[in-house]
This record gives structure tokens, sequence and C-alpha cells, in this order.
């Protein structure tokens, strides 16, 4: 085992022929009972021994096996799935209780997670997240790590990374530092790299720490790409500070001397040659956001690793530009990026795009070049109507991957569905997100225009399945009172609705029974406890019931007005106009005559005639 210490993880298949190999030239003379292993035994000696209790060779004790284990440092960090795939269920528990008995790797409790300091916090979270802990939750660990005022080093800050993204953990405020210190060692000139550091053995490099991370995970590199800046908007007016008074003393010092009269006498000899006056500017010195200048550098890597991607690999790519509110790259390079992603996905058969088309489909919807127009007409929508087929529809839904875990800002599930191992509500739920994603990404694209055929293949997944978790709700709601949809979920549904162009009365029926039957009671007690009830959630909902109307559709007005009012002087202008204007074209006769009403439009409308022409240009956002 001496020799693998210096080695990089190796892969399940590795390990199994180094376990063989060792096991058929063992050339050493076997321990007798009695006996403890020589560390710098061949591996397969020491599983052999520790685990089966062979004649061949039988360890001392399990304290001499575990200690024997414990040194070969890789293995400890080998994910328990790897392990079985290696030794066989058996021997890879046993593996595992021999790691979890050796020195220093005591089961931790709450107290050891207060008291380490950020490398042990950080090889503390890293057991967590592969081999988990029965004493502690990632939680607990979590919790500390974002708290803890000990900056992590770069190194660390790789394992945390790693962490984050097997926890589906995402925290702007704190991965923005960790981005920060990537970032920092990434561009510098420092070469020396801990050998003895985990990081080292869980990715592959070439003795520098800039191959370590140009060699990270696709989905490592998506999230230090994105910044974990997925939130969704809440709709709030941008705080407006007031402009300071200009000091006439301290501008009048910043400016040159001027003779006047010199100046006359100098334009009138040379022909009124406007001559400029030099003025002192003290410039503003700002730091650049963590994460920008690394952004571009892992943007350009994933655009010369798309020419070879897989189906599964290219989506994971594309869900860059599916959440990124920023620009990449600069310049041709943006659009470059985009076509040669679309070109690789014209070169895949549609049997293999079914899979990944909603990751597809939410990647490429703001593609504007002609290669993404090829994709959508020749692979994306085709692979869209095929798998949304009623006998299939199901099936192919359960089995998209390759997804974002936080797309449209929602938490969901991103790898394929295992129904019978999952509840009925988690299945349901997973499904209506799935549908939605599609519904949205398909009527909110750039180059696909949206016919009634395609709209109601899009929208009978979502009726259906919106359909069945309002019936699950009503069965066993009253048992559980957490199983509702999310307010941000109809939201967008709804402007997917408006966006599409088509009044479907019936699917704006069960958002409005939907919304009713989920948030009605919260908002008539004043408790507003199911949901942050955000103002552009909020508007786009009135606005879609208002449009399509539906059963129901005057009641939820109602209740969303309700909701809304009390904070309708700190939403964004074209927000509250919109509100406004729904309520308006959708509220009840009572609803228009109440006083609140009256006065919010006299205050927003009837006093603001003027309005900004840029607010005016987003009344349709």
């Amino acid at each position: 085992a001496q020799p693998l210490r210096g080695r990089l993880l190796l892969g399940a298949g590795e390990m199994a022929a180094f376990l063989r190999r060792g096991i058929r030239h063992a050339a050493a003379p076997a321990v007798r009972c009695g006996t403890a292993v020589p560390s710098r035994r061949p591996l397969a000696l020491l599983v052999r021994g520790a685990l089966r209790g062979s004649s061949d060779v039988v360890p001392a004790s399990a304290a001499q096996a575990s200690q024997d284990l414990g040194e070969v440092g890789w293995l400890s960090l080998r994910p328990p799935a790897s392990l079985e795939s290696a030794l066989g269920t058996a021997e890879a528990e046993a593996v595992l209780a021999l790691l979890a008995r050796r020195p220093g790797t005591a089961a931790a409790g709450a107290e050891d997670v207060a008291g380490a300091s950020a490398p042990e916090l950080a090889r503390l979270a890293l057991r967590v997240a592969l081999d988990g802990e029965e004493s502690l939750t990632w939680s607990t660990v979590y919790e500390e790590i974002r708290t803890r005022k000990e900056d992590f080093d770069e190194l660390d800050s790789l394992l945390l990374l790693h962490c984050m993204v097997r926890m589906d953990c995402f925290d702007r405020t704190f991965f923005s530092k960790l981005v920060d210190r990537i970032e920092c060692r990434y561009f510098s000139m420092e070469l020396a790299l801990d050998l003895e550091h985990p990081a080292l053995e869980l990715f592959s490099h070439e003795g520098s720490y800039r191959s370590l991370v140009d060699n990270l995970p696709i989905d490592h590199k998506v999230k230090l790409i994105l910044v974990d800046d997925i939130q969704r908007e809440d709709g709030r007016a941008p705080r407006r500070r007031p402009k300071k008074e200009a000091d006439a003393k301290a501008a009048w010092q910043t400016m040159e001397p001027v003779d006047m009269e010199e100046k006359e006498k100098e334009r009138f000899y040379k022909g009124r040659i406007r001559v400029l006056d030099t003025r002192h500017v003290q410039a503003r010195v700002s730091r650049m956001r963590p994460g920008k200048k690394l952004r571009a550098a892992l943007a350009v890597q994933l655009m010369q690793a798309i020419p070879i991607a897989t189906p599964s690999a290219l989506a994971q790519i594309a869900q860059v530009t599916a959440l990124s509110k920023e620009r990449l790259l600069h310049g041709d390079l943006q659009s470059d990026f985009q076509e040669a992603l679309a070109r690789r996905l014209c070169s895949f058969e549609n049997s293999d795009v079914v899979p990944c088309v909603i990751a597809f489909a939410c990647g490429i919807g703001s593609y504007g070049g002609p290669a993404a127009f090829q994709a959508w007409r020749t692979k994306v929508v085709p692979s869209i109507v095929r798998a949304l087929k009623p006998e299939f529809v199901v099936q192919n839904l359960d089995a998209q991957h390759a997804l974002h875990p936080r797309l449209r800002g929602l938490p969901h599930r991103a790898a394929a569905l295992d129904a019978s191992a999952l509840s009925q509500e988690d299945v349901l739920r997973a499904r209506l997100d799935r549908a939605v994603a599609l519904f949205v990404a398909v009527t909110t694209a750039k180059q696909v225009t949206v016919d009634c055929e395609l709209f109601d293949a899009l929208a009978n997944p979502v009726k259906r399945f919106l359909e069945q978790f309002l019936e699950l709700q009503a069965a066993v709601g009253h048992a559980d009172p957490t199983i509702r949809s999310p307010l941000e979920l109809l939201a967008d549904i709804a402007s997917a609705l408006v966006t599409s162009g088509v009044r479907d009365v019936q699917l704006a029926g069960l958002l409005a029974r939907a919304f009713s039957e989920n948030f009605g009671e919260d908002i008539a007690s004043g408790s507003l406890a199911h949901s942050r009830y955000c103002a552009s959630d909020l508007a786009t909902l009135a606005h879609a019931l208002a449009y399509a109307g539906g059963e129901g559709a005057g009641d939820a007005v109602g209740a969303i007005w309700t909701v809304a009012e009390p904070k309708l002087r700190s939403t964004a202008p074209h927000l509250a106009l919109m509100l406004l204007d729904a309520v308006v074209r959708g509220g009840s006769e009572e609803l228009l005559t109440s006083p609140p009403l009256l006065t919010a439009v006299d205050e927003l409308l009837v006093q603001r005639l003027d309005f900004d022409p840029a607010t005016l240009g987003d009344l349709g956002h």
C-alpha cells in the first residue's frame, strides 16, 4: 500500500485490478496468527486478512488491520458505491467499518464540530458528505462552516465545493467567499501544493493548483460559473439613494486656473481652435465581483469540451446558459459558445436527446443563432413531441436527468426518478415540476413559435399532474398540511400561459383552484406562513387569471389583492401597475369599490400621470 499513498484516487476498475494482482502475486511469506501484518504488505493481503480471516494472512487484531488500512489515505475517501463495485457488498461494508474504527476517525459529535479548526472542519464535512456520520447531519456541520469567522484555504475551499455539490447546498453569500479564494489562487503565481491534502486525491491534477481546478467535473465547474446566483426576483422596488449636492468650493478647487483674456486672445489668433481644460478627477477603485474572472476561464474550457461531449455532459453544460444572469464570455465568444453547443446537439440522434430534452430546452431557449434555430426545429421540438405522447409521458418525464437542482430558482430532483423508492407525493411533485419546466422553456424560447397543437401537447401534462396533485392534497391535506404546490410554481405556469398567447380557461381555472386551496386560508387568517408572497409572483398570477379567466378566478384575484395591498408601495412600479390592471379587469364589483383599491389607484395612477418612459416600457414584463 505504500506506493499508493502518492498516487491519485483510483477508480473502481483500477482498484479491483490491484486487489486481484496483489492476491495472485503476494510473494512475501504468509504471516500466521499472532503476528502483526506489516504496513508495507500489498493492500489485497490487508483487506483479505482483515475481512475474511483467511488462513494465508490473518492480522493480529482488528486494531492492527484498522491502522494498516488507515495508512492508505485514498481508501478513506472512496465513496461507498465505488468500494462496493470493487470489493463486493460485504467486503465494502467491512472496510468502511474498519475505517470508522481506525484511530482519529471515531464518530464525531456536536462538540467536536464546534471545537474543530478550519482544516479539520473541512475534512469532517467531507466525511459527512461522502460516507455520512450517524451522530452528525450535514445541516449541523454546514451551520458551523457558514458561521465560522476563520477563512478556509484554497484546498479546503475545493473540499467544501465538492461537499456542496454532493449535498445540493446553495448559499450565495458563503459560496462567494469560497469562489473568491479559489479564483485568487487559480490566477496566482504560487505553485507549491500540500501533497497530503485530501483534495489532491479527489481530483486528478498535474502538480499545480490550476490543473486541479481545470480537471474538476462539469457539475463543479457549473457551480463555480453560476456562483449560486440563482435567486428569483422578488419584485421589490430598488432603493433610491439620494444624490449628494455638489460642493461648489470643492468643485472649483479641482479646476485649473484660467486666464480668460489670454484664452480669448489665443483662440482669436489661432483661428478659434477649441481648447479643452484639464480637470483633476479622483478615480473610484472598486473590486471585481468574485468569480467573474474565473467564470470566463471555465466557460472557455467548457466550450473546448463541447465537440466531444456526450448528451448528458452537453446537457449539464447547457445549464450554465439556462441560469446565468450575466454574460459568460465577451464579444463573439458568447455567440460562438452558443453555436458550438447547438451544433453538437444537432449531431445527436433524437433517441439520445429525449432523456435530456428538458435540460436542452431550458439551456438553449435564449439562443438566437442559426444553429440554435436548426436544433430547435430538427432535434428539440421533435423530441418533445415524442416524449409527451400520452402513453409514454410518465416514463419519459421520470427518465429526465442532467437538470440543475435549482432550475428557475426552485429546488427539485435533478436525477432520474425511481418511483418505487419515493412517496406518491414526491413522485407527483417531481413530475409536475418537470412538466412545468418543459412548458415554461418552450413557450418562452426565443426561436419557437407555439401553435395550438404544440401548446396542447405541453399543457396537457401540466393540467394532468396538477389535478392529480390537488386530488392528493384533498385526500390527505388535513392529515399532512405540508403537501402544497409552491406559489412560485403557479406563477411560472401563469407566466408561460400569458406568453404563449393562448387563452386556456381550463388551465387558468386549475391555477385559481390551486391558489385558493393552498393559500386561501393562510391569507384569510393573516398568518402568511405558507409562502413569501413575492410581489413578482403575485402580479404574474393575477395578470394570468385576469387574462384567461376561468372558474374561481375572481376569488383568487381578490385573495391576491388582500396579500399584495400592504406591500404595494414598496413594489416595483411596473409590477404595481400590472397588479392594479389585473384587479380592475378580474376583480369583483365589491373589490373595485373598496376604499383600499380606490386609494391605491389614486396614489399610483392618478397622481403619477407622467411616468418614467422606462417604467412604461416594462408594463408588459
